[in-house]
């Protein structure tokens, strides 16, 4: 999630806290049975997608950056976030390189643009 520091800096780590808590539920509700959805670091999540070919993956991460993109806080209003990683496809190498190549990529993406203000109340 980009610049989520801001959102513990602006609004406290108890609705930190609760803001993570919530995005975990919502990629948990945005994913098959069979897939996996982790927090891999302080701000970061990483979605298994079991057997799926990268075109649906592609479209289901669509769907969730648009319902991260109007994610909304009980008392605080609309904390929209924006995401910097996309699909890696496992095929038969090591779990960890896919990892390691998507962490990379994030943290490519994120230097590569200015994020807007992300957090502001609303």
């Amino acid at each position: 999630m980009d610049n989520f520091k801001r959102i513990n800096d602006q609004y406290g780590h108890l609705v930190g806290d609760e803001i993570l808590r919530n995005i975990g539920h919502l990629l948990r509700s945005s994913i098959r049975q069979e897939d996996e959805a982790f927090r891999w670091g302080g701000d970061e999540f990483v979605i298994l997608f079991r057997n799926q070919n990268l075109p649906v993956v592609k479209d289901r991460m669509t769907e969730i950056r648009r319902r991260l993109s109007d994610f909304r806080v009980r008392g605080y209003g609309a904390l929209p976030f924006l995401s910097a990683g996309g699909p890696r496809e496992a095929t038969g190498g090591p779990l960890r390189q896919v990892l390691d190549a998507g962490d990379r990529d994030m943290y490519s993406f994120k230097r590569s643009r200015s994020a807007p203000e992300v957090g502001g109340a609303g």
